[in-house]
This record gives structure tokens, sequence and C-alpha cells, in this order.
């Protein structure tokens, strides 16, 4: 295909950006456009873009992006900004070729340049997961170990009309737009039955479908255990749960100043209920969020990560019907299921905010984490 020209991004790129991930992924360029904006332009955690190009001919033919998450691990060891792999895609005819690895190789030696030691990957597809492990570097840092309830999520024949709809919602802007404010009136789609709690209470638990940022970095505040773990000040929340491409609910327990909280994520098209994030230093409080999720949202299947839940929240979802996505008869392979880290300098010090990033229990993950929920 003759050679490549390897850029980062720049605003008057914009535009052949969102085509080409319209191309990739589809969606109209409004949407695309959206999406971006709000992943590379508006994260509060990141000052600059962190996109990388491939052109050949002028045409955006690669893209391979990140985007920053702040870590936090106790008072005592401060907070640290890290790339996190995001999206990416190489267009037909450009493919099998080596490019992406010629372009992953250019974003990593950019972030190098800029002072960072460690990148992170929470969305490797399991094809992405074998080539980045065998050939490009990257180390394996634990699983996410999903817990599901009522099957593996996989679309049926009975989701075929709602999946139409949402199809619909996702290429017309328009008519995603309508669609939203009519199926919300109507109470259609995974969130419908919670929808006709939202906005009141089933005492003590409120439901809403926007976050109370200040109430919940609060409390998230006060929860942490030396792990490393995601660091939920107001901006970042706020900016958080405005993802174009999901559906979010949040579940508040107590009065002005929180006692627990639990966020609902819902993809556009499908039928799982993701539990994405949650805090609730009492036990009662937590299992109350949980029993409330489930009794006024009926959902049909639902899932979180388990690999960081202690004995005694792992024995709440346990009892709540959640089990291993492999004993419900689906795939520990998907989006998501494996964590990747890449060292920039291998002869440097491997620890973040002095934990062993290779050693689980290091980590405290939440769905929050991945640019996938």
């Amino acid at each position: 295909m003759g050679s490549y020209e390897f850029t980062i991004y720049a605003p008057a790129l914009k535009r052949e950006v969102c085509i080409h991930q319209a191309r990739i992924w589809g969606g109209s360029l409004r949407f695309n456009e959206a999406y971006f904006d709000w992943k590379h332009l508006r994260n509060p955690c990141w000052e600059e873009p962190s996109v990388y190009l491939a052109l050949h001919h002028g045409e955006v033919v690669g893209l391979r992006a990140m985007f920053g998450i702040c870590w936090e691990a106790g008072s005592d060891a401060g907070t640290c900004v890290l790339p996190s792999a995001s999206d990416a895609g190489v267009a037909e005819g450009h493919r099998n070729g080596g490019l992406y690895r010629e372009l992953s190789a250019f974003a990593m030696e950019d972030l190098r340049r800029r002072g960072f030691h460690h990148v992170l990957n929470f969305s490797a597809t399991p094809a992405n997961y074998v080539v980045s492990v065998m050939t490009m570097g990257w180390k394996p840092m634990g699983s996410a170990q999903e817990l599901v309830l009522g099957g593996s999520g996989a679309a049926t024949p009975q989701d075929a009309a709602t999946s139409t709809r949402d199809a619909l919602d996702w290429v017309l802007d328009a008519g995603r737009a309508a669609g939203r404010r009519a199926k919300r009136m109507l109470h259609i789609g995974a969130f419908g039955s919670l929808d006709r709690r939202t906005g009141g209470k089933a005492e003590p638990v409120e439901v809403s479908r926007l976050p109370r940022p200040e109430a919940m970095a609060a409390l998230a505040a006060q929860a942490g255990d030396g792990r490393l773990r995601l660091a939920r000040d107001p901006a970042y929340l706020v900016w958080r749960f405005r993802n174009p491409r999901f559906d979010y609910r949040f579940l508040f327990h107590g009065g002005k100043t929180l006692d627990g909280y639990l966020v609902l994520q819902n993809t556009v098209g499908r039928r799982q209920v993701n539990i994405v994030d949650w805090e609730a230093p009492d036990p009662a409080v937590r299992s109350g969020l949980l029993e409330a999720a489930l009794s006024m949202g009926r959902f049909r299947t639902m899932a979180t990560w388990g690999a960081s839940l202690g004995t005694e929240e792992l024995g709440s979802f346990r009892a709540a019907g959640f089990c291993p996505v492999e004993e419900a008869g689906g795939s520990a392979a998907g989006q998501g299921g494996r964590f990747l880290l890449k060292m920039l300098d291998p002869a440097g010090d491997r620890n973040i905010l002095g934990r062993d990033p290779l050693d689980p229990s290091s980590w405290n993950f939440r769905m929050a984490v991945s640019d996938n929920a």
C-alpha cells in the first residue's frame, strides 16, 4: 500500500478522524464527533488529546488513542495520571501488514517522551490481548472476573425489537434523540422498570438520571483502603457519566450527605445492565442498594467486575444470584475481560504510587475505569 505518515492529532484533523471512526465502528459523523469531544477534548485528567494517526496520501487510515485516568492509593501516596489505551482501528485495505503495530510503537514513543512510565489497557479484545502479550511487550495484570446475573447478556430473539430501535437510535441523530424521549415516556428499554421510580424514593433509596458529583466524591474520599483505585473528584464524575455511548442511572442512599451510591450503565441495543461503580462503607447499605436495584429494575441480566470484591461484598453478590460468567454459560474473554500493563522504560521502577501493578491485590478495579462502560 505504500508508505504511511504517522502523526499526532491536531484540530485540523478532527473531521477526518471522526469519519474514520464512523467507517470503523458505525454511527453518524455527528455522533462520532460528540464521542470524540467527550473522551479526548473534555477529559479533566488530560491536558491534551493523545490520539495517534496513520495517514495514507493524506487520508486517516489508522488510529490509536489513549485517554487519561487519575489514580490514587491512600492519602499518603498522592495521585498520578496514567494513559489508558482505548480506541484503535485500521481501515480495510490497510490491515494485516503491520500498520497497527507500527502506529502503536509511535504512540508509545510519544508517551515515553512526555514522561510517562506506564500505560494501562482495560478494553483489549481477545485477539489484541494475545498479540499485545506475545509480540508487543505488554504484561498481564489480572482479569475482571466478571460476575453475571441472569445469563451471559447475549442478544436473544426476544430482544430483536428493542435492538432494532436502539440500532436506529445509533445511526439517526434526530431519531436517536426523539426515540430516547419516547422510550423514557413509555418506560421502554433496559431501564424501563427503574425509570418508573426515577425522581421518587423507595425508602431509603432514591433513583436519579443524574449524578450528585459533590456528594459522591465526598463519600468516595472516605472509602480508600490503600489499593490503587480510580480518583473520583466532582469534575471527574461530572465528565465520566456524560459518555454519549451509554445510559446511566444512579441509586443514592442517605440524604444530602450520602452514605451510599450505586451506578448502573446500559449499552444502547443490549439488554444487559452493568454495575460500574459504587461506594457504601456500611455493608448493610451496600446490600440495600443492590437489593433495591434488583427489585426496582427487574433487569433481565446484570454484570459487574468481581476481581476486587472483598469476601463480604462477594457474598452479597452471590446471595443475590450473581455467579462467575463461565458458570452462566458466557465467556470471560470478552472486551475488558483481562487487563494489561505496558512499561515504557522496562529498566525503570515498575511500581505505581508504591504498589506493584502486576499484583492483582494492588488494585481496586471498577468497571468505571474502562472506556467500554
